[in-house]
């Protein structure tokens, strides 16, 4: 089964050097279920981007999930 969804979000944290960050969190993702039942299991892409973060966090994550 195709995955396709939108992210909506806030993300806040701190950085290495002390300063604290925050702001609105957006992102895509284009995934597919490879096993369905009990314990399915996913592969997703996703594209992130953080607001207020000078973009070190924005980017393309791959993610492999199994469900319990």
């Amino acid at each position: 089964d195709v995955r396709v969804g939108g992210l909506f979000g806030y993300s806040f944290g701190k950085r290495m050097d002390g300063r604290g960050t925050s702001g609105v969190a957006l992102g895509l993702l284009a995934g597919y279920q490879l096993k369905g039942g009990v314990n399915p299991w996913t592969v997703d892409a996703r594209y992130l981007i953080i607001t207020g973060n000078d973009s070190e966090l924005d980017g393309l994550s791959i993610t492999f999930g199994i469900g319990f």
